[in-house]
């Protein structure tokens, strides 16, 4: 937070608060600062406060700024702060109101209770759907694992709810502005009919996937005047903070809602849109600005210096030859810090950006104050990054969006104990998955000793997980470890697979690894990846059909089996990354960074020469920018449109992060990337460019 107030922040504060206001500046113009502020001086001088002031954000992970009002010592008989998203929401409203629209929903059984799916069961009821279809041959001509493949139809369905197109409409749109091979139109047929599938499948079974709970809301619910009535109640005053990164049914509610609020500020980012892959439109919240009696703007930052502007228009296409005669290498030397040394690998230019990052903390520098940060993040690099941090006692924590939840670690391993007890015959136990296990749950255990041990396990249906140890292995495993691993069977044979696997899992802590002697209790981010497994059976045991015949077994064996198979997770409010954010590195990828609403002292970017900075991210099933409301029927997704989109990107990300960066930059580059190709990606040419000019400014004058 800036110890000194701008006059841009001082409007915004004396902004009278029983109006409309909107407020459009630049990320890092101190909006969301001064909206803090305003809240606070509200909650100490009002004496009475009808209702609840609702933060909305896109993402809960954008509301940080706002966490301390809202909870419960901050709050007062005054003022009530409530944080939420829209899509959160209209979860519980759909919930709270569906009385009043089961009969108008074409639901087999309309009042039955339906069950609201999370991104994890959509994948698990299209995998239903969709294997059958991939068994026939069909989606073919692509190369997608299946959970990727769902993944991408379900982000379709969402698209035409929040975009607000019908789902029938999706391959039509696609198909028309494609200009490749004839295959991919043969696709895309099948991708609808796979959509049409799943949601006939949802009317059929009382099924509330994210698009129709969006489709009940808009058409259903909120023109109701019951529920418009109990909203402008409950919440008579609004903050809407980067509306730029929602998609434009919100911005339809919005613009309806604010006439009826007594007051409201909505803060956007001129910069913004960083999730447009997501449907997010910053055309369509700019248009919010109709619906507010005060308007104000800034194109200023607080942290962006002239130097750091010329870089920024350096950046863009054609933009070296605006800024050739003005920008010096001590501009750039300023805002960026360049490797000692050409890195040739990328193992070289992790060793390079994580020695520099160790120099800072040397200086004084707190951890909280570095973030390292990719274009994308993958599992090698993110374990590569941790790992050598480690060696120097750096606390880290990585956020990997869109990830199998079974690909951390520690979760691995708990699942594959338990699938000991849940599915002990179906012949998934791969022994060295057992032997990682045992190493990542009891401490002091490494893998070679965990082999050992595992090795004398008999998996067979008469002797169980019995261990059966000779006196030459004895020798080599100590006696603690030897009772620590015989804990772990001796409680895994012990339990009863009929049982719900939330309490399997809670008891499995509690009992165990939670106890001395195993790394959970050394290790609190470790409960925290629990908790996230629990949620997710609970929510995906939830979504599944009941009938007498079903048993708890059955929940737990396909739960376990849609792990394995790569259920992409979703994203959970206790993530241990949040927890320790305040005293930790933070590794990330870019556009995950930029949409945390977080600014740190030094940034490291990583990979620069990767077109991943700029590229769109290869998805044959969809196209968020066919399937936007900005995009003209029978138009064609061409050369043109793909570079216009690149140049969009490196102007937002790198502005972005410039605008989140309070001191320096590394750059981290190397002539080969991860795959082992040579890199040289625009974003690196661009920056060698600049560099380039500045030193022929200097040399001639």
């Amino acid at each position: 937070m800036p110890e000194k107030i701008t006059q841009f922040q001082q409007t915004i504060l004396d902004a009278p608060f029983r109006s409309k206001v909107f407020v459009s500046a630049p990320s890092g113009a101190g909006k969301t600062t001064a909206s803090v502020q305003r809240l606070a001086k509200l909650n100490a001088t009002l004496n009475h406060f009808p209702g609840s002031i609702l933060v909305l954000t896109p993402q809960r992970t954008m509301a940080e700024a706002y966490c301390s009002l809202s909870q419960a010592k901050y709050q007062t008989h005054a003022v009530r702060i409530e944080l939420a998203t829209m899509n959160s929401l209209v979860r519980r409203l759909v919930e709270l109101f569906w009385p009043l629209v089961a009969d108008k929903v074409p639901f087999r059984n309309p009042y039955q209770t339906p069950s609201f799916l999370t991104a994890e069961t959509s994948q698990y009821y299209f995998g239903k759907l969709v294997n059958p279809m991939l068994d026939r041959g069909c989606f073919a001509s692509i190369r997608l694992t299946p959970n990727r493949l769902f993944s991408q139809l379900i982000d379709n369905l969402n698209k035409s709810a929040v975009v607000g197109f019908a789902h029938t409409q999706i391959s039509k749109r696609l198909k028309s502005a494609w200009i490749g091979s004839e295959s991919r139109l043969k696709v895309y047929d099948e991708a609808q009919l796979a959509i049409n599938l799943f949601r006939e499948y949802c009317h059929e079974h009382n099924l509330l996937d994210f698009s129709l709970q969006v489709e009940i809301f808009k058409k259903l619910l909120w023109p109701n005047q019951i529920l418009r009535k109990y909203l402008s109640a409950q919440y008579p005053y609004l903050v809407y903070d980067n509306p730029e990164e929602d998609p434009p049914y919100v911005h339809d509610i919005i613009q309806d809602w604010l006439p009826e609020l007594q007051g409201a500020i909505v803060l956007h980012d001129t910069n913004g849109g960083f999730q447009q892959f997501l449907g997010a439109d910053p055309i369509s919240a700019r248009k919010l600005s109709n619906s507010c009696e005060q308007t104000i703007e800034s194109d200023q930052t607080i942290l962006n210096s002239a130097a750091r502007t010329l870089i920024q228009k350096g950046l863009i296409r054609n933009g070296a030859s605006i800024v050739r005669n003005e920008l010096t290498t001590a501009m750039l030397n300023d805002t960026f810090e360049l490797p000692s040394a050409q890195f040739r690998f990328m193992s070289e230019m992790l060793d390079g950006a994580v020695n520099w990052v160790k120099r800072l903390i040397d200086q004084g520098v707190e951890p909280a104050q570095i973030a390292i940060l990719s274009p994308f993040l993958s599992s090698a690099i993110k374990l590569a990054l941790t790992q050598r941090l480690s060696q120097y006692a750096i606390p880290t924590f990585a956020i990997a969006t869109s990830s199998p939840l079974i690909h951390q670690p520690y979760t691995r391993a708990i699942v594959d104990m338990i699938a000991l007890v849940v599915q002990p015959a179906d012949g998934q136990a791969v022994k060295y998955d057992l032997c990682l296990a045992g190493m990542l749950l009891i401490d002091g255990m490494d893998l070679v000793r965990s082999a050992l041990l595992w090795d004398r396990v008999s998996l067979e249906s008469q002797n169980y997980l019995r261990l059966e140890i000779d006196e030459a292995s004895q020798s080599r495993v100590s006696n603690v470890l030897r009772e620590r691993f015989e804990k772990l069977l001796v409680w895994l044979k012990q339990q009863d697979k009929e049982v719900s696997l939330s309490v399997m899992l809670t008891r499995f802590f509690d009992d165990l690894l939670a106890q001395p002697g195993y790394t959970a209790a050394s290790n609190h981010a470790n409960a925290s990846y629990l908790a996230q497994l629990i949620e997710s059976y609970n929510k995906f045991s939830a979504a599944l059909p009941r009938s007498e015949t079903t048993t708890t077994s059955r929940y737990n064996a396909e739960f376990i089996s849609a792990l394995r198979s790569g259920l992409i997770s979703a994203q959970y409010l206790d993530d241990p990354a949040t927890s320790q954010s305040d005293s930790s590195v933070l590794i990330a990828p870019a556009i995950t960074f930029l949409t945390r609403n977080r600014v740190v002292d030094y940034q490291v970017w990583l990979n620069l020469g990767s077109d991943g900075w700029y590229k769109r991210l290869e998805q044959p099933l969809t196209n968020p920018q066919i399937l936007s409301r900005r995009w003209q029927p029978d138009k064609k997704w061409d050369a043109d449109e793909e570079s216009q989109f690149s140049e969009t990107q490196i102007s937002q990300i790198t502005s972005g992060l410039m605008a989140r960066c309070r001191r320096r930059i590394f750059l981290g580059f190397s002539q080969y990337g991860e795959s082992g190709i040579e890199e040289q990606g625009l974003l690196l040419r661009r920056l060698q460019y600049l560099y380039r000019l500045a030193k022929i400014k200097e040399t001639h004058g």
